[in-house]
């Protein structure tokens, strides 16, 4: 639609400069303005939407590295690491309604020094981002009921475990075609509802040595 109008607006500019100089009418000058400004809010638009999209690959890259980074520390260490994820639920933090991650001795319970903005460089703003996992916030690696995206739903962290072998502790109920999955997805009206738009990516673990998977939309990525 924005290249029809430029397209138009481009044409009727030609129009005019083959007329004799005259200068512009007040109702001329008023369609210019008015072909300008949807033209600047229709790109406008698609500006937004790319941008969201490119702010989600990236936050997701960094869900896969976080993982990553729990899984090498624990091989290398030889000791238990783990990756958790959360949604800021205070107020007066900088980070408020922003996901946050911490990879740490999985002895260990995170302290506010260890949790960290996901995605920082981004420019990530408050409730602009939903966070969504069927990871449990009882025990590491156990999965939920369903999968949840409410903020106030994960405002309790949800971890991921590796043992010093870089393996998925074990989890009775684990199963490889139901995998546990984090997305991070832009939201349908107002943030605090929880409801995700197609726009989503998301990262899973499929088996209990720890392969790890992406995917895009709802289709790979349900919530």
């Amino acid at each position: 639609m924005g290249m029809a109008i430029f397209k138009q607006l481009l044409h009727w500019s030609k129009q005019k400069s083959r007329q004799p100089e005259s200068g512009m009418t007040l109702l001329e000058l008023l369609v210019v303005v008015i072909m300008v400004g949807i033209l600047a809010t229709t790109l406008g638009g698609s500006w937004v939407s790319f941008t969201n999209r490119q702010r989600i690959s990236r936050l997701n890259n960094a869900v896969q590295r976080a993982i990553e980074e729990a899984q090498l520390e624990a091989k290398r260490k030889g000791i238990s690491y783990s990756a958790s994820f959360r949604i800021n639920n205070t107020p007066s933090d900088a980070n408020y309604q922003k996901a946050e991650v911490a990879v740490l001795n999985a002895d260990k319970t995170p302290t506010k020094k260890d949790w960290r903005l996901l995605g920082e460089g981004l420019d990530i703003k408050a409730g602009q981002f939903l966070l969504c996992t069927n990871i449990s916030d009882t025990n590491a690696n156990q999965r939920g009921a369903s999968t949840l995206c409410k903020p106030s739903d994960l405002a309790s962290r949800r971890t991921i475990t590796f043992d010093s072998a870089g393996v998925i502790a074990p989890d009775p109920d684990f199963d490889e075609n139901d995998p546990l999955t984090i997305t991070v997805a832009t939201p349908e009206g107002d943030y605090s509802d929880g409801d995700p738009t197609e726009d989503r990516r998301c990262v899973s673990l499929r088996t209990l040595l720890g392969s790890i998977t992406t995917g895009t939309g709802s289709t790979e990525c349900p919530t």
